[in-house]
Order: C-alpha cells, then sequence, then structure tokens
C-alpha cells in the first residue's frame, strides 16, 4: 500500500491499514463484508496464474505491465 501511495502521490497513513475495524462497525452489510473484515492479506496474490493458458497470446503483450508491477510470472 505504501508503494501505490507513493505512485499517487498520497502520504502513507497507518489509518488506511485499519479498515477491517471500521468496516464491523459498518450498518449496510454487502457481499464484499466478509472479505474487508478481515484486513489485509496476500490470498489474492498469483490468482491470475488460473488465466495463464487462456493469456498465453497476450503475455508479450503484459509482459512491461509484469515486470513494472513486480509480479511474479
Amino acid at each position: 500500500m505504501r508503494r501505490i501511495c507513493a505512485f499517487l502521490g498520497l502520504d502513507w497513513s497507518p489509518a488506511m491499514g485499519d479498515f477491517a475495524l471500521r468496516t464491523k462497525d459498518r450498518a449496510v452489510l454487502t457481499p464484499s463484508t466478509a472479505q474487508l473484515v478481515r484486513g489485509l492479506s496476500t490470498e489474492g496474490l498469483g490468482q491470475w496464474r488460473r488465466y495463464r493458458a487462456p493469456l498465453v497470446p497476450v503475455l508479450r503483450l503484459l509482459d512491461p505491465w509484469v515486470k513494472r508491477f513486480y509480479y511474479d510470472p
């Protein structure tokens, strides 16, 4: 999150990582509430690999972005 803030020219605030605490107090529940309550995690990293086969034709085109955003191919 710090790199994203730096990229956007925003100052990092520890409250940015505390959204899970605020989510528990919400009056309106949404389908994503369960995910938000768990807070930040790495569980989504690498999920794109499930789509690797259909992406093969464009992987060369995506390579600069993979490198720029530090994805692990």
